[in-house]
């Protein structure tokens, strides 16, 4: 009986020995899943175009906050910190531009939603761990189930959801 598919953290992964270990790994056990740690997401992209990758992506973590459908539509309380939502547009944006630079690469925003951390003073309505399911959706779902978008996991049905740009 083969082992279920493991998932790989390569620091360092956009060049040197990082790079050439990332290498040895993908050719030895193509089947596992490789999560690059660069230093900027240019790098990882150059990174993973080296390699016969078929079906790489990008997750970036975003928040309802950076929704601008939904900061119009007034549904949310009132931020405390505008900078907050600034930077979360602001990363939604910069998804959809990479989505349109690189368009074999699945480009992912997320949305973990309002979790107790201490970014919040633990005062969020979901678990960090539920948050987070979002994100291994994402990565080890089926390449043709998702496109690339924004998403968040439903409330009530944990199933996956886009969020309106």
């Amino acid at each position: 009986m083969s082992s279920p598919p493991r998932t790989i953290l390569v620091t360092g992964a956009s060049r040197g020995i990082g790079f050439s270990i990332l290498q040895a790994l993908a050719t030895k056990s193509p089947s596992d899943r490789y999560l690059l740690g660069t230093r900027t997401i240019e790098s990882g992209h150059a990174a993973v175009a080296q390699l016969p990758s078929p079906s790489p992506r990008v997750i970036h973590n975003s928040s309802e906050r950076g929704s601008l459908a939904r900061n119009l539509a007034g549904t949310m309380p009132p931020t405390m910190v505008v900078a907050y939502n600034v930077s979360k547009t602001a990363l939604n944006a910069l998804t959809i531009q990479q989505r349109i630079a690189e368009p074999r690469v699945k480009l992912y925003a997320a949305n973990p939603g309002f979790c107790k951390t201490a970014f919040n003073r633990f005062r969020g309505s979901r678990d960090p761990l539920d948050g987070a399911n979002v994100f291994a959706e994402l990565a080890f779902a089926p390449e043709e189930k998702y496109e690339s978008g924004f998403w968040e996991m439903g409330d009530q049905d944990w199933e996956a959801r886009t969020v309106p740009w």
